[in-house]
């Protein structure tokens, strides 16, 4: 099988909470959706024609099997996922503020605090089957590390979304061997003021 990109990284069921009048927030989530940016950016792909493939480890359950059922839905090869008993899937819970709409986030990652370095040889003939390579830093550092590597030395473009630039700070040199090494780095503003 041949895929036009591979991505490995987290998803999550988002929770939504809308500030009630009084200023209280609900016990139970007004909105439950699927996320989490290895999910956001495989269903993107796939949405636009995109030959996907993703590589993410999920809790197996209820919540689970909601977000598999979502990536499948949105024509994702999910082959590759790893249904794991006895961890808990990622969660982003967000408040949204009734007067400006701002919203504050908590997130609680499990799931994706399982990825370990060893994936990459796992995975690697669909990895050397992708013409292009996902990955964020949502993972482990020694795992993004690792792809990073591997697709370099096999000569696999890797596009890079730092979500935690922190880990992966231009100043530090070890991280300027790995910056050689991708070729493209997406980010916002703030994280690129974080990277540089």
């Amino acid at each position: 099988m041949k895929y036009d990109l591979c991505i490995l990284g987290g998803c999550t069921l988002d929770e939504t909470y809308f500030q009630n009048i009084d200023g209280t927030y609900n016990k139970k989530p007004d909105l439950v959706m699927p996320g989490g940016k290895g999910a956001n950016q495989a269903i993107a792909a796939a949405r636009v024609g995109a030959k996907t493939v993703i590589l993410t480890r999920l809790g197996n359950d209820e919540k689970g099997r909601t977000i598999l059922d979502n990536l499948n839905k949105n024509g994702v090869d999910t082959s590759y996922v790893e249904m794991l008993d006895g961890i808990e899937n990622d969660c982003t819970r967000i408040k949204v503020n009734i007067n400006d709409k701002n919203n504050k986030k908590e997130r609680f990652t499990e799931a994706i605090n399982t990825f370990t370095p060893d994936m990459v040889e796992k995975y690697k003939n669909v990895i050397l089957a992708s013409k292009i390579i996902i990955c964020q830093l949502k993972t482990k550092k020694e795992v993004t590390e690792a792809l990073i590597n591997f697709c370099y030395a096999n000569n696999k473009p890797v596009v890079l979304t730092p979500d935690y630039p922190e880990k992966f700070r231009f100043s530090d040199i070890k991280n300027k061997e790995l910056y050689a090494k991708v070729a493209m780095i997406v980010c916002n503003k703030s994280e690129a003021i974080q990277l540089f």
